[in-house]
Parts: structure tokens; C-alpha cells; sequence
């Protein structure tokens, strides 16, 4: 069904730009199939040839700022672009109705200006506002009588340490305890001290930069709580004003670290091409920064998404980029908020993407190399245990398995975290074409008993 541009427009003259077409048009089959492909390049031609008169490539290519070559290797797949940027632009131009794509069309991924108007701000400070406390419409209205009563004051070092400080503490207690332990604690921190900062303009440059910066880290680590306590929707809103609080501080580095958390929790939740997407995002802004350990961790996240997708090619090249960088690191090049980042934390990335292409043998080496981990994550030492455990179970090795299992239980009375429940039950269905032994029955019987499913709720 082709959608006459004279509907849309009141005229055909199409040269003048992209037609607003009618709601009808984004609901034809193909406009669906290629939304649901996340494909733009079928999006491309879809949206061309769907019209009447048809698009040409070269007319579609001047709308974009494209060749007609360029144009043509993205319908033809051969160029598909991830760059969030570039398909939020191109998204825009040609009108495409948010609900149609399946990235923001906010999506900036330069330095923000020093010079953006007042009214951009006081867009973020609204919307950072009055998402500060997702977690509860009560909380939200409190934040909202904070913001709007707040007197403004000068803001100094002073509030910037005391804003680090305590995300460190939050940060500490969520590694240890998991995301319920205290966020209830950090979600009233946000709303009583550090969105009254926010909201005023008074201060220098330089601290209000820094502000912004540790309230990006602040925003994401509730969002990584979040996230732990099973609040998905929270926990992605979290992260998304984590983002716009690091463009605002002008922060390339804070900004993809924030889309890599973004990718983290796509991966999880089995998302790939988006996981994909915001990995390549922020590759991108890694790369410039010349931060070895960030690049390095843009690339392992890009790795798995590729692997999520059975890629294994792109999955492979992007490792050996991980690796690449990984060893050019240096002990005092990387930000305080990336001390995370270190060979454990990047072996476990490399035995979740070599076990998604289903090389189990090789996995297992980094999973085992994964649990050489600082003292204190004792959250992401369940993970790894419980990595190691699956891998171990795919490969047949039923009694190792079943005691690092055995481990990862041991280690889960004392974590609050939704996240350990799911990495368990995955190891529970690992375990499953052995469920008759009786080594697997009796660690059956004391996942049941702890309350893990031993099957995988869709």
C-alpha cells in the first residue's frame, strides 16, 4: 500500500523536503518489519518505496546529507550504521514518529556546549527533577516541592566532595550487599541534597562541571540498583538522566561509561542490537579520550552483543581490540569511577562472549581467571562463581559444577540482589541434562529451598 505525498502534504512537491506523512503509513507491514528488524536500511526503503510517487535514493540521499551510494549500501545492508547519533538525525529529518524506531531521538553523543541557552538547562534540571525518585509518586512529589523551594546558593568543593563521598559509600554497601541494601538510602540522598544543588545556577564553572560529573555517577549507580532490585524501568530512566548529567558536565569519558551501562543491562536483559548500539556509541566516544581502560571495555561489551547475536567474526575482532587496549593500560590513566575495570572484570566479559559462541572450553579459562577478584565485590563474585558453574555444566563437568554452585549459594545469603536469583537459575538450567544424578538433585533441593526457580520465567 503506497501512501500518496499529497495526503500527507496538501502538495507533491517533494523537493522541498521530507513529507509529514499520516499515521497510517507507519503502520504498514513492511514499516513494522523493518522496526522490528532494527534495520534502518530497510527502514530506508520501505519508507521510499511505499510512497506515491516513489522516492528516489538520489531525493532521499539530499534529505540526509548522504551520496545516493551511501544510501544504497545502507538499504542493501552493506553499510548499516549503529552510530546513535547519525540514525536519531536521519530519524528526525524524515519525520519518523518515536514509537516506529527503536533508539531515542534525543540520542547526542558530542561535547555539550559551555554555551548552551538557560533553557536547555533548565530542561534537564526538570527532567532530572522530577526523575530523581522514580521509585514512588510520593517521592516524587517531595522532590518537586525541594526543587521549587530550595533557596539558591553559592555551591562549592565542599558539596562536590560530600556528593563523592557518599556515592562511594552507596557504591561500597550496593558491591557488597546488593542493590537492596541501600537504595532506599541513596534515593533520598538524590532528592534532599543533590537535586537542591542542581537546581541552582551559582557557582563556578569548574564546580558546577564537577558537580554534574559526580551526580552522573550518583544517578547511575541507583540505576544499576535499581536494576538489582528487579525495577527495570526504573533503573534504565536512572541511567538515561546518568547520561544527560555527563553531557551537561562536558564529559566524553563519564558519557561513555553511562552508554556502556546502558549496553551492560541490554545485554542482560537480551536485548543484542540494542546492547550493540549503545556499545558502538560509546566506542565512539571512547576512543578520542585515549582512556585505554574505557576503550577496552567498549570493546568487550561490544564483543558480547556481537556474540548475543552470533556473530562470532565481529565478536572475535572486537576481543582482540579488548585485548589490545587492555595491555596498553597504565595504573594511573583511567578515572576514579573506572578502578572496576581490571583483568578479572574483563576476563568475566571475555567467558560470557566466548560461551555465547559456544566455545565452553575457552570460556571456562577466563571464568576461572574472572574469580581472581579484589576483595569487596562480593556481588560479582556470585556472578563469576556462577559463570564458572554454567560453563562447567555445558561442558559436562557435573560434579565441579555442582560445587561451585554449592559456592555461589554459600555466597548469596548475604547479597539482596534480583540479578544473583537470574545468574542461579541459569546455572540451574545448565544443570538440567544431568537433573537425574544425584549430585544435581540434592543442589536442586537447596535452590528450592533458597527460593531460585530452577526454570527460566519468560
Amino acid at each position: 500500500m503506497r501512501v500518496h505525498q499529497a495526503k500527507a502534504q496538501g502538495t507533491a512537491n517533494t523537493e522541498a523536503g521530507p513529507p509529514t506523512l499520516p499515521d497510517e503509513f507507519w503502520q504498514q507491514a513492511e514499516i513494522q518489519h523493518a522496526a522490528r528488524s532494527r534495520n534502518f536500511g530497510y527502514l530506508l526503503k520501505a519508507y521510499r518505496d511505499l510512497q506515491s510517487p516513489l522516492v528516489r535514493q538520489s531525493q532521499l540521499a539530499r534529505w540526509l546529507g548522504l551520496s545516493q551510494g551511501q544510501v544504497s549500501r545502507i538499504e542493501r545492508g552493506s553499510s548499516n550504521t549503529h552510530d546513535l547519533e547519525k540514525l536519531a538525525k536521519w530519524a528526525r529529518l524524515l519525520h519518523i514518529p518515536r514509537h516506529v524506531v527503536w533508539f531515542d531521538l534525543t540520542a547526542q553523543v558530542e561535547h555539550a556546549s559551555e554555551e548552551e541557552p538557560d533553557v536547555d538547562r533548565r530542561q534537564l534540571l526538570k527532567s532530572v527533577g522530577v526523575g530523581a525518585v522514580l521509585l514512588g509518586t510520593e517521592a516524587s512529589d517531595a522532590a518537586g516541592r525541594v526543587l521549587t523551594a530550595s533557596p539558591s546558593r553559592v555551591i562549592g568543593t565542599k558539596d562536590v566532595d560530600s556528593l563523592k563521598y557518599w556515592t562511594q559509600a552507596f557504591r561500597q554497601a550496593d558491591n557488597r550487599f546488593g542493590g537492596g541494601e541501600s537504595l532506599q538510602q541513596a534515593v533520598a540522598f538524590i532528592k534532599n541534597r543533590v537535586a537542591p544543588l542542581l537546581s541552582t545556577s551559582r557557582g563556578s564553572s569548574k564546580v558546577r562541571a564537577d558537580l554534574f560529573a559526580g551526580a552522573a555517577e550518583l544517578f547511575q549507580l541507583v540505576g544499576w540498583m535499581s536494576y538489582d532490585i528487579g525495577d527495570q524501568a526504573a533503573g534504565r530512566r536512572f541511567l538515561h538522566q546518568a547520561l544527560q548529567l555527563a553531557r551537561e558536565a562536558v564529559d566524553r569519558a563519564l558519557a561513555a561509561e553511562m552508554l556502556l551501562g546502558m549496553s551492560h543491562q541490554a545485554a542482560f536483559f537480551n536485548a543484542p542490537d540494542e546492547a550493540l548500539d549503545l556499545a558502538m556509541a560509546a566506542r565512539q566516544l571512547a576512543e578520542p579520550t585515549g582512556i585505554a581502560a574505557l576503550v577496552a571495555e567498549a570493546a568487550a561489551m561490544e564483543a558480547h552483543a556481537h556474540a548475543l547475536r552470533q556473530d562470532a567474526s565481529a565478536s572475535m575482532r572486537a576481543l582482540r581490540h579488548a585485548e589490545t587496549n587492555f595491555c596498553r593500560m597504565r595504573s594511573n590513566d583511567a578515572p576514579t569511577w573506572l578502578v572496576y575495570f581490571d583483568q578479572a572484570y574483563l576476563s568475566a566479559k571475555f567467558a560470557h562472549t566466548l560461551r555465547e559462541l559456544g566455545q565452553a572450553s575457552d570460556a571456562e579459562q577466563f571464568a576461572r581467571q574472572s574469580l581472581q577478584m579484589t576483595e569487596g565485590y562480593d556481588r560479582g563474585r556470585v556472578f563469576n562463581t556462577a559463570l564458572l558453574a554454567g560453563t562447567l555444566a555445558d561442558q559436562g563437568k557435573v560434579d565441579e559444577a555442582v560445587a561451585y554452585t554449592t559456592e555461589a549459594l554459600d555466597l548469596t545469603i548475604s547479597v539482596r540482589s534480583t540479578r544473583t536469583t537470574a545468574y542461579m537459575t541459569d546455572v540451574a538450567v545448565r544443570l538440567s541434562p544431568f537433573s537425574q544424578q544425584p549430585v544435581v538433585r540434592r543442589v536442586y533441593k537447596r535452590m528450592t529451598a533458597q527460593r531460585i526457580p530452577l526454570r527460566r520465567v519468560a
